[in-house]
């Protein structure tokens, strides 16, 4: 299972989180959880 991957093409980068939905979750804890993710890779990219 991904969690967290990273693609390029050419000049564009794309961030991609997965996230799983269980019966106590709540759309916005979900959402608050997968920007994190992203936050946890986004800040180790650099421009090539």
């Amino acid at each position: 299972m991904v969690l967290r991957s990273v693609f390029r093409q050419g000049e564009a980068c794309w961030l991609q989180a997965g996230a799983g939905i269980v019966r106590d979750s709540t759309p916005a804890r979900a959402w608050e959880e997968t920007c994190e993710k992203l936050a946890s890779v986004a800040r180790y990219l650099r421009e090539a």
